[in-house]
């Protein structure tokens, strides 16, 4: 996936997850109108298992 930025599409797919947060449920001080939303793409392979994540230094 980070090839696709410098136009590299040959590699291998990997899978895309697109998540949406209410950003008030991010930032519950600020004034936020409260239909806004955060939305982000991360790929399956950025990701780590709460397990990994326990251990990491």
């Amino acid at each position: 996936p980070e090839d696709l930025a410098v136009g590299n599409t040959s590699g291998r797919a990997v899978d895309l997850y697109r998540v949406a947060f209410l950003q008030r449920q991010l930032w519950p001080d600020d004034a936020i109108p409260a239909q806004d939303t955060l939305i982000i793409e991360i790929y399956d392979h950025w990701l780590r298992s709460v397990k990994e994540t326990e251990n990491a230094p």
